[in-house]
């Protein structure tokens, strides 16, 4: 994963997966340069929109040239205001939605939608069943997916 700044509000700290110094996920905007972070968290007004979240560890394919995870996304809406005890409330993280993402070398990738309430790191392992299928138990619960 790239750099990340901390303390910076969530549409400053969108995960993205760069190997060997250039950035394959997710995709870049027309004109993006590979090899820096990348501009992808969209802005309308006071609301952030697509900031990822990678919520599980890498799990690369037995031929290394595919790693899968759990990517969530979600937008930011800003709202900057005061609450009772005095502290500034500085917004909310609304839409979420997330997937299992498998992503090749080359950049491409394929996402298979998942619930968010199935989404807890510290229940999830992968299991690659060859190179071009992975199963996914999350809250103990088994899903299988085929890259093809």
């Amino acid at each position: 994963m790239g750099w990340i700044p901390h303390f910076a509000p969530p549409m400053n700290q969108s995960d993205y997966l760069q190997i060997d110094k250039t950035t394959v996920y997710p995709r870049l905007k027309p004109g993006q340069r590979r090899d820096e972070p990348p501009d992808v968290v969209g802005h309308r007004g006071s609301t952030w929109t697509g900031i990822h979240a990678f919520r599980s560890q890498l799990s690369w394919s037995p031929d290394s040239a595919r790693v899968a995870f759990v990517d969530c996304l979600f937008d930011w809406v800003e709202s900057d205001q005061v609450g009772n005890d005095g502290v500034t409330h500085l917004g909310d993280e609304a839409n979420h939605r997330c997937s299992v993402a498998i992503v090749a070398r080359s950049g491409r990738f394929v996402l298979f939608p998942i619930t968010e309430t199935e989404v807890d790191s510290r229940a999830m392992a992968f299991f690659w069943n060859g190179p071009w299928q992975v199963s996914v138990q999350i809250a103990g619960r088994f899903h299988t997916f085929n890259v093809r």
